[in-house]
């Protein structure tokens, strides 16, 4: 058990996050909580009302690519069908460790899309850390 707690500050900088991408992440699970309690929208329902809304609308910019709510909607619906022809189902449990990427994005939209739980492995750990990670998922 931690005594001592741990500022957002330290967080941002020891998992490499920039202070934008830790927030986004921490305003998505706030949200999600509140989803979850009230029981609410889900992703799903959220996303794809947002796509019908916004179709050409920037949804990601990265290395000099965009991608629209409607390319990221038919990217991650075709990744999610080849999830499920490789057996993948609701209810399972992957972790995914990358580099931060457009592609990562995708990856975890077409997972969610599926029912699939994600736990997000910081790409840098390594031995006991990495372990205990995956373990407690």
């Amino acid at each position: 058990m931690l005594k001592d707690k741990i500022s957002v500050f330290y967080a941002v900088f020891k998992s490499g996050l920039s202070f934008r991408d830790f927030h986004l992440l921490y305003k998505s699970s706030k949200m999600l909580k509140k989803l979850n309690k009230d029981k609410g929208d889900t992703f799903n329902v959220i996303f794809d009302n947002v796509v019908k809304k916004h179709p050409e609308n920037d949804f990601l910019v990265y290395n000099g690519k965009r991608l629209t709510y409607r390319e990221v909607d038919e990217l991650t619906n075709k990744l999610a069908r080849g999830l499920l022809g490789k057996g993948f189902k609701k209810g399972d449990t992957v972790s995914l460790m990358a580099k931060n990427s457009g592609e990562y994005l995708i990856v975890f939209i077409a997972s969610i899309k599926i029912g699939v739980l994600v736990s997000l492995i910081n790409d840098s750990l390594k031995g006991e850390s990495l372990r205990h990670c995956i373990e407690q998922f």
